[in-house]
């Protein structure tokens, strides 16, 4: 499967994540979705399909875009946009600048991780075994 695929069980990781976050249950999200109290747990639990339609509607309930759903590290998405739209006011120069400064600060931490040194701690060998020989 590709890199940027995402699978059934990802997308239902995801939506419970954001039930998780907006403090709503499955119950309430069936039931806000025109169903019984059990019908998202059927989902979650593969017995009925997730539809595109549903998913859409899963998203406005819990009001999360669809960029920020599908967004590779959707845990930080928040942080990433709130960086990215920062950038606008930057100039060219000074968005050189920073992309500079970030691969040097990426290397250093490389470098810092590999100067690491594994410790093991040995139990020292008795010098006499059980028939009293050295």
């Amino acid at each position: 499967m590709s890199k940027n695929c995402i699978t059934e069980d990802e997308i239902l990781n995801r939506i419970g994540y954001f039930q998780n976050k907006r403090n709503i249950s499955s119950y309430e999200l069936g039931q806000r979705l025109g169903h019984t109290k059990g019908y998202f747990y059927r989902i979650e639990n593969k017995e009925i399909a997730l539809t595109t339609k549903m998913l859409v509607e899963i998203l406005e309930i819990l009001d999360v875009s669809s960029e920020e759903f599908f967004y590779n590290d959707f845990e930080n998405y928040q942080q990433h946009k709130d960086i990215i739209d920062s950038l606008q006011y930057l100039s060219t120069d000074e968005i050189d600048l920073m992309k500079l400064q970030l691969k040097q600060k990426i290397k250093s931490r490389k470098i810092k991780k590999a100067d690491y040194k594994v410790v093991v701690k040995v139990k020292p060998i008795s010098k006499t075994n059980n028939n009293g020989d050295n």
